[in-house]
């Protein structure tokens, strides 16, 4: 288990100042790594050895998010491992214990030149995680209604990371700058779901469909699907 004490800085806040939906995804992925790293598993014995971490799924349940300012605390830790699959779990905190929100994971290493799963037990990666109790399962269902706006995303330099490809948090920038910011100014986000289905390598493009019903937003496409669930 590793923790973190952060203060919100001005570029992890958006016009809100609230905590920016991709900075969350981004806090929620370097401190994943960062205990993985702590746990015996460094760049040496994966990176460098031609494997990578993806993302498989991701779920958050938001209470409120901290503002500009705000000191939070950031806990991470590995779940019950399952075959081929690592499932992660974050809370974030007030200094003062109060809950802001939770979060789960499932995470996977796939080889770098070919794309595909590799078994972790084959390159001495097992990490050994449980459940502390109050988790949320990074397991849901991808509920949609018809979505009937149409959107080119693509795969920009600036959007891509180390592996390749578009990255998670940017996933979330190009969904928000679809919502109108009436929209954005009046609803906060409560819960997000993703499912990342295949990999958008950079300078690839996918036609995105989405919609909103009801306070959601869906965004769908052969590479993922995205939920976003708002309210007052």
């Amino acid at each position: 288990m590793l923790t973190q004490k952060l203060t919100l800085l001005t570029e992890d806040c958006d016009a809100k100042r609230e905590l920016r939906l991709s900075r969350l995804f981004q806090l929620l992925q370097e401190i994943s790594i960062a205990d993985t790293e702590a746990l015996g598993y460094p760049r040496e014995k994966t990176l460098d050895k031609g494997l990578l971490w993806v993302l498989g799924k991701q779920r958050v349940e938001i209470s409120r998010l901290p503002v500009y300012g705000e000191k939070v605390v950031l806990t991470s830790y590995p779940g019950k491992r399952i075959p081929f699959l690592f499932p992660r779990h974050c809370d974030m905190e007030t200094e003062g214990g109060e809950l802001l929100l939770k979060a789960s994971s499932v995470w996977a290493l796939i080889d770098q030149k070919t794309r595909v799963m590799v078994n972790p037990e084959e390159h001495g990666v097992v990490i050994e995680g449980k459940e502390e109790g109050g988790e949320i399962p990074f397991q849901f269902p991808m509920k949609s209604f018809p979505l009937m706006g149409r959107v080119c995303f693509q795969a920009e330099w600036r959007d891509c990371d180390l592996n390749g490809h578009l990255n998670n948090t940017a996933y979330l920038d190009k969904a928000e700058n679809l919502i109108p910011i009436p929209f954005l100014l009046s609803f906060s986000p409560k819960e997000i779901e993703i499912a990342y289905r295949k990999e958008i390598p950079l300078g690839e493009k996918t036609e995105v469909s989405y919609g909103e019903e009801n306070g959601t937003y869906v965004f769908s496409c052969p590479e993922f699907f995205l939920r976003l669930l708002f309210q007052r």
